[in-house]
């Protein structure tokens, strides 16, 4: 009896799959994947074996892509419609996405500020103990001078 054929991808189960995921990240979400990760709450990692085809996207993923930008399931599963759901562009959800980048961004400002507010307090401190130096060698010169 012969054996079953298996699928090796799963892109092998929806033909285009990867493609379309990629182009609706690159187009509605953003090209940089890391960024793009981030914004649908997944790794960089996790989605570049979807855009590969090496893996499906998770239903959580997907429904994330839904919610705050539009995606069209149809179109992603079945290559049917629009990218993007009808309407979708004037959803609060974009407005959403604008506040957390906007959020996301500043928790990273704010860790670059403590890095450099801790760096900035150890080179003061490095400042003072070079001019303590400074001053212990301009007495040493100062009394062999005498």
């Amino acid at each position: 009896m012969p054996r079953p054929a298996t699928l090796e991808k799963p892109t092998e189960v929806y033909p285009g799959l990867a493609n379309r995921f990629l182009h609706f990240r690159t187009k509605y979400i953003s090209k940089n994947q890391t960024q793009a990760a981030e914004l649908i709450s997944t790794t960089q990692a996790s989605l570049s074996r979807i855009e590969s085809g090496n893996r499906l996207p998770s239903a959580r993923i997907v429904s994330t892509m839904v919610v705050k930008y539009g995606l069209n399931q149809e179109w992603l599963y079945k290559n049917t419609g629009d990218p993007k759901l009808k309407g979708s562009e004037n959803k609060p959800s974009n407005l959403m996405l604008d506040i957390t980048q906007i959020t996301a961004d500043m928790k990273k400002l704010l860790a670059i500020h403590d890095v450099m507010a801790k760096q900035q307090s150890m080179l003061f401190n490095k400042i003072e103990r070079l001019e303590k130096q400074v001053e212990e060698q301009q007495k040493i010169i100062d009394s062999l001078r005498r």
